[in-house]
């Protein structure tokens, strides 16, 4: 059963803690200023090299991670090793790509055949979006949150696990993150009923074995 908890901006713990404890070499895609690699490094013996369009963001993670590669993760070649990571985490970069399913078959390949994708995805099945839409009439950007001015793409539940079949991989949901005061004082209330409208963003994990469509 997928737990529920509150984001924590930066160190990510919610991510953190679902990499594996064997894992020796970890990919943080969309690193931003590695606070979640070194969170990692603070507790598994592991190298993690991260990836971050910003130089800026990559200059600071470069201090804290083993390698940092600066560049557009959709349109370069990392020049990494093919099969070599254990674990590859993308946590809230999905969102903001123009095709995040031809880079997930991408960066599978970079995945050990027993290797994990770790994930994250904003639900614009949120309350307050459909709110926003079915009642005010309004699909208005913000600086941060769902509905992130630089998002590309808008997730679901449903359009989650489908992309990932797509891609040829299998999930297993992990976290449900609330943000609203109250979400889970009402999703207990009312027995998860509505937990997919209370839910604010879903963490995947999700496996590269291959699974019959």
């Amino acid at each position: 059963m997928a737990k529920t908890q509150k984001p924590v901006v930066g160190r990510r713990p919610e991510i953190a803690d679902l990499v594996p404890m064997n894992a020796k070499k970890i990919l943080d895609v969309g690193c931003h200023a590695g606070d979640v690699g070194a969170l990692i490094k603070s507790r598994i013996d592991c190298k993690v090299c991260g990836i971050e369009i910003d130089r800026e963001k990559a200059a600071q993670a470069s201090s804290k991670l083993d390698k940092v590669i600066t560049g557009d993760i959709e349109a370069m070649d990392p020049g990494l090793d093919k099969g070599s990571f254990d674990c590859i985490i993308f946590a809230d970069v999905l969102e903001h790509l123009k095709n995040p399913l031809k880079t997930l078959k991408k960066y599978g390949d970079y995945l050990k055949d027993d290797g994990i994708f770790i994930i994250s995805l904003p639900n614009v099945r949120h309350i307050k979006v459909l709110f926003d839409t079915a009642v005010l009439g309004e699909w208005k950007y913000e600086s941060f949150g769902i509905m992130d001015e630089t998002h590309l793409r808008f997730f679901t539940l449903k359009s989650s696990r489908r992309m990932f079949r797509e891609a040829g991989l299998r999930s297993v949901l992990k976290n449900r993150i609330f943000s609203l005061k109250g979400s889970r004082l009402i999703n207990f209330l009312t027995l998860g009923i509505f937990k997919d409208l209370l839910t604010a963003q879903y963490v995947f994990v999700v496996y590269k074995k291959k699974v019959q469509t």
